[in-house]
């Protein structure tokens, strides 16, 4: 096996067989700007959405003549290597990618006449990289409470609050008011919804909010007022 590898939703390249001769580039993603020429102004005016960019991530491999041996059939590596998930290499320990495989790969013969194989994968990542593997969830019992963010960019949580009633949580810079609530809510920055505890029923109505709550980098603190128990936070701490 090579001293690179990968692991693409939980399975490794090494128990597929598969051989790694150059792993994506690690990479700073790219702002979402727009540029736009102002009539007698010098240069340009800059318009930042304050999103991030998809990136592209470029893996190139190999599969060994051992196919059905010691590497795993070509049609079950086919299979593996598509969809969406999780992306893991060795060079980047404590992190991982969200991303998604849905470009062709072509398996091409090395030498013709023999069964060595090339191919390249294409991954299009979302613009963070994750801590890995993912942190424990952190239950808040006292309002008031600091939490710290140990990633170098905010992370979008999701924050399950046991209450009934009437109350108001204080999450980081972000303030919510919550009306009628029965046993719980979760309230999902990555989804941008507000849900019930099982997940099955949309809540928003129950919310007010200017926007969902982040955790910036460094310190934040957890604050409420009213019948809350308890706050469990997943943080989905991340990194530019």
């Amino acid at each position: 096996m090579s001293d690179l590898s990968f692991t693409w939703n939980g399975v490794s390249s090494d128990s597929m067989g598969v051989c790694v001769t150059r792993l994506p580039a690690r990479f700073s993603a790219a702002q979402r700007v727009t540029t736009q020429v102002v009539t007698g102004r010098d240069g340009v005016l800059t318009i930042d959405d304050g999103a991030l960019n998809e990136e592209t991530m470029l893996c190139e491999c190999y599969l060994p003549y051992e196919q059905g041996v010691t590497v795993a059939e070509l049609d079950a590596i086919k299979k593996w290597l598509r969809g969406s998930g999780w992306w893991t290499q060795s060079d980047a320990p404590g992190r991982r990618f969200r991303a998604r495989i849905t470009d062709a790969i072509s398996f091409s013969a090395w030498v013709p006449g023999f069964s060595d194989r090339l191919f390249g994968i294409t991954l299009y990542a979302e613009p963070y990289e994750y801590v890995s593997p993912e942190p424990d969830d952190i239950t808040v019992t006292s309002s008031g409470t600091r939490i710290t963010n140990p990633g170098t960019a905010p992370s979008a949580p999701k924050i399950t609050i046991y209450a009934h009633g009437d109350f108001t949580v204080s999450v980081g810079a972000c303030y919510m008011e919550f009306e009628g609530i029965s046993g719980g809510i979760i309230v999902d920055s990555e989804l941008l919804d507000c849900l019930s505890l099982n997940g099955a029923q949309l809540l928003n109505s129950h919310v007010t909010l200017d926007d969902f709550p982040k955790l910036a980098s460094g310190a934040s603190y957890v604050s409420w007022t009213g019948s809350v128990t308890s706050v469990v936070i997943t943080p989905r701490w991340r990194y530019y």
